[in-house]
This record gives structure tokens, C-alpha cells and sequence, in this order.
């Protein structure tokens, strides 16, 4: 599993070298994340994305101020949406988590798209309705994060079916 972090994050969590591995990675689907924080009031959230379908969750930063802290938060998470979506727990690897740098820009904006859609949705409503997050139209793949990561689930269970 590989879970890519902002500097912004790196710093909050007082990780100065992460490492070069990019020439060796072979990704299976759902297996790399990027996360970020950002700011609504007065209070700091950390959000989560998957790569792919920027299915993304977010979740209140207080109390993460380690690698070990913002790990055991994202596999927190990452087995949430195992329970939620059905999937198998094999389908990510969880064993190891690999923390890299961020390297598609394109991803950390789309994230910034998000950040900035969740704190409108929170001005608007007066508090964080999270899930309703994956239901922004984005325009990197010109649909919405939910409807993405389901389509990447079906086929993952499909391939299963054919072995």
C-alpha cells in the first residue's frame, strides 16, 4: 500500500526523508493514496484519496502527529471502507504501508478541489456531511469519486470471477 503525503503533511508529522522508490512500484488498483490537510475554521482535517477514482474520505487531524499516529488513522480508515463497500480486506496491503512524496499534480489538485468543495458544503450546512464529498462531480475523469471507486471494486471482483 502506498499512501503519498504533501509537505505540508510531512512537516506536520516531522518526517524529514522519505525515501526514493519510484522506479519499482508496480500499483495494484486501490493500493495508492494521497493525503492532505487543510484547514475549515478553526479546526484541521486530513483528507484521504484514492488515486484513481479521488474516492476520498476526511477525517479531523487532532491527535496525528507521528508516521505511526497518521498510519494506524489511514488503515483505521482504509478498513471502514472495506466494511462499507464490501470489499476484501486482500484487496489492500495493509501489512506494509509505503510513505512517499506526492508526484502527479494533477491528483493534488483535484484533492484541493475537494478540499474546497468540503468547506463550502460545511458553511452551507453548518457541519461536515463527509460522505456527501464523493458525490462531487470532478472534472479529471468528468464523474463523480463514488461512481469511479465502485467501478473499479466491479471490476476487481469481476477478474476474481475468471480465475
Amino acid at each position: 500500500m502506498i499512501l503519498r503525503i504533501t509537505s505540508k503533511l510531512m512537516k506536520r508529522i516531522k518526517l524529514s526523508d522519505l525515501g526514493k522508490h519510484e522506479d519499482a512500484l508496480d500499483v495494484k488498483p486501490l493500493c495508492e493514496w494521497y493525503a492532505n490537510i487543510f484547514r475549515v475554521e478553526n479546526k484541521q482535517y486530513l483528507i484521504f484519496s484514492e488515486i484513481e477514482s479521488l474516492y476520498s474520505v476526511i477525517i479531523p487531524l487532532k491527535g496525528i502527529t507521528n508516521r505511526v499516529q497518521l498510519e494506524i488513522a489511514f488503515i483505521k480508515e482504509i478498513e471502514s471502507i472495506v466494511l462499507k463497500k464490501n470489499i476484501g480486506k486482500n484487496k489492500f496491503e495493509l501489512n506494509q504501508i509505503l510513505i512517499l512524496a506526492t508526484n502527479n499534480k494533477s491528483v493534488v489538485g483535484s484533492q484541493v478541489e475537494l478540499m474546497r468543495m468540503a468547506k463550502y458544503i460545511y458553511i452551507d450546512c453548518g457541519y461536515f456531511d463527509l460522505e456527501n464529498i464523493n458525490g462531487t462531480p470532478m472534472s479529471i475523469h468528468k464523474s463523480f469519486p463514488d461512481l469511479e471507486f465502485n467501478k473499479i471494486i466491479t471490476s476487481i471482483k469481476g477478474k476474481e470471477k475468471d480465475f
